[in-house]
């Protein structure tokens, strides 16, 4: 079965489409380099385009590029210290429930919430069930993204009402 977001062409089953060019350069890089996490100077010296022009992209595609972490870095001819952002490629690769679980930290009680028949759902976002009873990594990424988002959300809203009942 094909994701309903690959698309296929003379037979080929190619990766999905974004509509930036720069997603499928930055995806590049990281297979060049071969590795799974790069600083964000990295890719712009690589890249080449303006830092503005990647952090969108990289911002905007959270299926497919998630922050790892940042990490402080001390100039010795300035002496600026400045932070860099460490991003991740998520592979285009499909996983079972048992990984989903490891990957995110899950109970099998916790996914069951995500469990919409076969397929899992989280708000409008679905991760469909393919033939082999694996989802797309990308896709449950996306859906990890959305829901980390909102419980953050959710945790800032509850501490600034307690802090206004003070």
């Amino acid at each position: 079965m094909v994701s309903p977001r690959c698309h296929v062409k003379g037979g080929l089953i190619l990766g999905r489409r974004f509509k930036s060019p720069l997603v499928p350069r930055i995806i590049r890089l990281f297979e060049k380099l071969n590795t799974n996490e790069l600083r964000f100077d990295e890719i712009t010296d690589h890249i080449g385009e303006a830092p503005s022009a990647i952090a969108g992209v990289l911002s905007s595609y959270p299926s497919v590029f998630a922050k790892g972490g940042q990490v402080r870095e001390y100039d010795i001819k300035t002496g600026n210290s400045n932070k860099n952002t460490i991003w991740v490629l998520i592979p285009e690769e499909e996983v079972d429930e048992n990984q989903i679980m490891e990957l995110y930290g899950f109970s099998d009680e916790t996914l069951s919430e995500f469990r919409n028949g076969k397929d899992i759902k989280y708000k409008w976002i679905s991760a469909v069930r393919g033939e082999n009873g694996k989802f797309s990594r990308r896709d449950i990424q996306y859906i990890m993204h959305h829901f980390r988002k909102d419980k953050e959300k959710a945790t800032l809203t509850a501490s600034r009402a307690s802090i206004a009942r003070r």
